[in-house]
């Protein structure tokens, strides 16, 4: 039941995001989506390696949401051209293709996270410069649903469940950091 709800949040999630990014209200970072967008496709691969059902669909409906976002950001968003967009671009693919030289679902994992992290500086930037120009509740609900994900899994496995805790706590912090400096919260 709990992964039921999860997968309903995370497609909830996205539907406000999606909408006010094409009404312009949203502009997302191009950079951060895009990256976000491959490493939650090679996360997707290696959580179905790692045969945990219950992550798996949570991780794999995330990566549809991240990817129209990102499809949606390359006609309605910003950047992707400043040296710190490049320079987050270049390292977040540097993790990737070490991944895929491994070709360890384990180490694809832990590189990831690093991508993903990476990739999240330029939208932290943007969202502290202008964050009426991003919706905080979308990564708030993200997160609720990551943690029910998370508790729905019967596999505790560290390696199961790193990438699932690190979405949480990425999503929770991106959702203080737009609604606070939006001051709809706290």
């Amino acid at each position: 039941m709990l992964v039921l709800i999860s997968s309903i949040l995370v497609c909830l999630s996205f539907i406000p995001y999606i909408i006010q990014t094409i009404q312009g209200k949203v502009r997302p970072v191009r950079v951060s989506w895009g990256v976000w967008a491959i490493t939650m496709w090679v996360s997707t691969l290696a959580q179905g390696n790692l045969h945990s059902a219950e992550t798996y669909w949570f991780v794999f409906l995330d990566t549809l949401g991240v990817t129209i976002v990102f499809l949606l950001s390359l006609r309605y968003g910003v950047g992707g051209k400043s040296r710190s967009d490049l320079l987050c671009l270049t390292l977040s693919l540097i993790s990737i293709v070490c991944w895929l030289l491994t070709s360890d679902a384990r180490f694809g994992i832990y590189l990831n996270m690093l991508a993903d992290g990476i990739a999240a500086v330029p939208f932290i930037l943007h969202a502290l410069a202008r964050p009426h120009e991003e919706n905080g509740w979308t990564f708030a609900i993200f997160a609720a649903g990551g943690i029910l994900s998370l508790f729905s899994n019967s596999n505790w496995a560290f390696d199961v469940v790193v990438f699932p805790v690190y979405i949480i706590i990425l999503n929770a912090l991106l959702a203080l950091i737009v609604l606070r400096k939006n001051r709809k919260l706290l």
